[in-house]
């Protein structure tokens, strides 16, 4: 039987014409090339970096120094000068997670503060003197608070990079209290007209801002680190400010020198225009705004425990405890922040919620501030007010992905701003790399910094 099966298969193989047998091969390389194609997709899409293991936390070991080799400039710098860029820039040296520039375990260097603090101050004294051409104007609509504190931060970014002004309505701020160099302007009706509307999706790392259109404005959010992903704005950020963007500007816009408390705990400074020798703030230049209750943590560890309001496939954050547990914490030394005014948080230490429908942003602002006033704070991925505690803070953060219920280090602070492991593309609620993260042909040598640097 075999024999004469052997003989058939040869007898329908010597009748096929040789057209039909290059065929035949060519789809067998084919699918040899699909199946090589798939196996090495499959291992390009890491779910997490090499050497994972090291990304989780053992309870007691916090020490980013060892993750990542961040290109520090050790120059010296004089006391007074680093002194004078804190309160410049508002850095929240009253935080029990601060790490003073210089230490073993700082993420930045000394000469690197005082030059962001400089290379503010120049945009800042430029836009006080109205020595700036052209203008953006951060139209704020109804974007959640942190998203705000984003848009904000995105406007600052363009008008530095091209010496513009920058507008905003400040009163949708409060309680805190901007900068004197970022201007007001409240009535939009016909003030924007003739403005180029710059979209602030996918395209928003694309768009040139030349003077050609002075005049810029726009509204809606995107994830707050993408303009390190534009060129040329990518590259001026990386020159200034290291990876550390959001932490010196961040802090400058809305961030606190003093430490928070129910009296005096949001902070400015007013008339800025004093330089080193003539640049040693005044004390009397930062001005106070009144919360309603203390916005500082007593436990070393705080954790934000942001619920997705529209997105049931995220877990509640009532179920974090069991994730922090598994790390080796005892939720008897632990602070949560939530928004979630249902969940039951039985097990922490204690539960600070974020009820903005009733407080509105005095409620954001002190939850923001409680995050980072720990030892060590975590936020949840995809989370901006999160994003923007571990940012302002400059240390010790990790993240809590409660799509998959994971506990992770970042690197360093300034990551995860971008929701980037798996998930379902319906899910909206989130920023997600998928949906906001682009490659054009001008920004490929930013967008290879972003995500060997500052994805996580």
């Amino acid at each position: 039987m075999k024999k004469f099966l052997e003989r058939k298969y040869l007898e329908k193989l010597g009748k096929m014409n040789v057209a039909e047998i290059l065929r035949v091969v060519g789809i067998a390389v084919v699918a040899i090339v699909i199946q090589f194609q798939i196996k090495y997709y499959l291992q390009s899409q890491k779910l997490f970096p090499e050497g994972v293991d090291q990304y989780f936390y053992e309870k007691k070991s916090f020490s980013n120094r060892n993750k990542i080799n961040l290109p520090l400039d050790h120059r010296t710098v004089p006391d007074e000068r680093i002194e004078w860029a804190e309160k410049f820039l508002k850095i929240p040296v009253w935080s029990r997670g601060y790490i003073k520039c210089g230490s073993p375990e700082a993420e930045i260097g000394c000469f690197e503060l005082y030059r962001a603090a400089k290379v503010v101050e120049h945009w800042h004294k430029y836009s006080i003197k109205n020595k700036t051409n052209g203008l953006v104007f951060v139209n704020i609509t109804n974007e959640p608070f942190p998203d705000r504190l984003s848009m904000l931060y995105h406007g600052f970014q363009i008008a530095a990079f091209s010496n513009r002004a920058l507008y905003v309505d400040r009163n949708k701020f409060l309680p805190i209290i901007l900068p004197d160099s970022i201007k007001h302007f409240e009535e939009i009706l016909s003030f924007s007209d003739d403005f180029l509307k710059i979209p602030t999706d996918y395209q928003f790392a694309s768009l040139e801002y030349e003077m050609r259109n002075p005049n810029l404005t726009f509204y809606g959010a995107s994830y707050p680190q993408v303009l390190y992903t534009h060129h040329p704005i990518g590259s001026y950020l990386y020159e200034n400010y290291g990876f550390h963007s959001a932490f010196y500007i961040g802090n400058f816009l809305f961030g606190t020198y003093n430490i928070p408390t129910n009296s005096s705990n949001i902070n400015t400074i007013n008339n800025q225009d004093n330089a080193f020798n003539n640049q040693i703030i005044n004390e009397n230049n930062i001005q106070s705004v009144r919360m309603n209750r203390k916005c500082v943590v007593e436990t070393d560890f705080v954790v934000e425990g942001w619920k997705f309001n529209q997105e049931l496939r995220f877990s509640h954050p009532s179920h974090f405890l069991k994730v922090l547990e598994q790390s080796g914490f005892n939720g008897d030394e632990v602070t949560i922040v939530t928004n979630s005014l249902d969940d039951n948080f039985t097990g922490f230490n204690d539960v600070q919620r974020i009820n903005y429908a009733e407080n509105g942003n005095d409620d954001y602002v002190c939850g923001l501030y409680s995050l980072i006033s720990a030892k060590h704070t975590t936020f949840t991925l995809g989370s901006r007010l999160g994003f923007w505690a571990s940012a302002l803070l400059g240390g010790k953060s990790g993240f809590i992905n409660s799509y998959v219920n994971i506990f992770a280090n970042l690197t360093f602070s300034q990551q995860g701003s971008l929701f980037h492991m798996e998930s379902p593309p319906d899910m909206r609620e989130i920023y997600r790399t998928n949906t906001y993260f682009y490659s054009y042909n001008s920004n490929i040598k930013e967008g290879e910094l972003y995500i060997k640097n500052l994805i996580w």
